[in-house]
C-alpha cells in the first residue's frame, strides 16, 4: 500500500467513536425509538458496534440477537455470548438452521450435506476462493457483483452466492 492510502487511513478512533455514538443517538431520537437491536455475530465487527450502541444509549436499551445456525463457528457463539454479558446487554440467542432449512438454503452448499464436511466446509471454500482467484485473476464476490453469466464455475457461484446471502437475509429479517 503506498504512503498515501495509508495516510488517508489513519483515524483518530476516539473522534471517530465520538461522532458515531452522536449518530446513533440522534437517529434513536430521530426514528422514537426506545433502544438499539443489533446482530452480534461473536467477531470484532458486531463488537465494536455493540460497544458503541452501549456507549450511546447505555446496556440497559441495547438488545444483542445472537443468530447461529448449523454451521457457525460454536467458538464465535460463546464469544457473542460471553461479550454481551461481559457488558450487560440484554441478548436472544435464536438458532436460525430451522428457517434456513425450510427455505432450502442448506440444499444449495454441496459441502453441507455430509456432517465430516461441514466440519472442513471453512478450509474448503478457503482453498476454492484461492483456486478461482488463481485461476481467473478475480474474486469471487467481484464476479458475482458484476454477474456470472457464461463465466467459468458460473454455477458453483451461484449456489455459493445464495447460499450465504440467504443466511444474511433471515438475520436481517429477525433483525427488522
Amino acid at each position: 500500500m503506498d504512503d498515501y492510502l495509508k495516510s488517508k487511513m489513519r483515524i483518530n478512533s476516539e473522534s471517530v467513536a465520538g461522532l458515531l455514538i452522536s449518530f446513533i443517538r440522534e437517529h434513536m431520537e430521530k426514528l422514537e425509538r426506545d433502544g438499539v437491536i443489533l446482530g452480534l455475530s461473536g467477531g470484532v465487527d458486531s463488537a465494536v458496534i455493540a460497544s458503541l450502541c452501549v456507549r450511546a444509549v447505555g446496556a440497559e436499551k441495547t438488545l444483542a440477537l445472537i443468530m447461529p445456525e448449523r454451521d457457525s463457528d460454536r467458538r464465535n457463539i460463546k464469544d457473542a455470548i460471553s461479550f454481551a454479558r461481559h457488558n450487560g446487554i440484554d441478548m436472544r440467542l435464536i438458532n436460525i438452521s430451522p428457517y434456513l432449512e425450510t427455505i432450502g438454503a442448506y440444499r444449495l452448499f454441496p459441502f453441507g450435506r455430509i456432517s465430516i464436511l461441514r466440519k472442513i466446509s471453512g478450509r474448503v471454500v478457503r482453498k476454492l476462493y484461492e483456486l478461482y482467484t488463481g485461476r481467473t485473476g478475480q474474486t469471487p464476490f467481484s464476479i458475482s457483483v458484476r454477474g456470472v453469466k457464461g463465466r467459468e464455475f458460473s454455477g458453483i457461484i451461484k449456489r455459493i452466492n445464495a447460499y450465504y446471502r440467504l443466511k444474511h437475509r433471515v438475520r436481517m429479517l429477525l433483525l427488522y
